[in-house]
């Protein structure tokens, strides 16, 4: 059932479009990484970098400004930065309200989820007890957790946050 109400998957693909980026160079810092920079509307600098240690595992990011960055990786490191910069660079009340993607890969699965006010940090707690989810991001504006794990676990916490949605309504 939970699969029915998830948006349907996301492509990397889209992800290329959905974000505005400059075209990717050799990264002169080490072989066969690559350089791109990734703009966003809506989020800060600050959150982008949050999420994409938390989720992608990508160290190599620097602040360009508040509505951009610049991230060093491989190309499909940098595919994965675009796909989630593209998730939680939403305004507030946009929808979908949760969105999905699964990583090839690895074989796991990144989603997010809007949330209501101040419900951000406590999702987060939710998750790394109840579920042992470790790639975890909450941010403030807007509302959402963004988390990464097997598909067992995204479909139980999923339904965690739904239960937590659906009680304070």
């Amino acid at each position: 059932m939970l699969r029915n109400i998830l948006v349907p998957l996301v492509s990397l693909a889209l992800a290329f479009t959905a974000v505005g980026t400059a075209v990717a160079e050799p990264s002169p810092s080490s072989p066969g990484a690559e350089t791109a920079q990734i703009e966003f509307q809506h989020i800060s600098a600050r959150d982008a970098m949050t999420a994409l240690r938390s989720i992608v595992g990508l160290r190599s990011l620097q602040v360009v400004s508040d509505r951009e960055i610049k991230a060093d990786g491989s190309a499909e490191e940098l595919a994965l930065v675009r796909a989630v910069v593209g998730m939680v660079d939403v305004a507030k009340g946009q929808q979908p309200v949760m969105e999905s993607l699964e990583v090839e890969s690895d074989r796991s699965m990144i989603a997010r989820l809007m949330l209501q006010p101040a419900k951000a940090p406590e999702a987060m707690q939710i998750l790394r007890k109840k579920v042992s989810a470790k790639h975890v991001a909450a941010m403030q504006n807007p509302e959402l957790i963004v988390f990464r794990d097997s598909p067992e676990k995204i479909e139980a916490g999923l339904k965690l946050l739904e239960s937590m949605v659906a009680a304070s309504e």
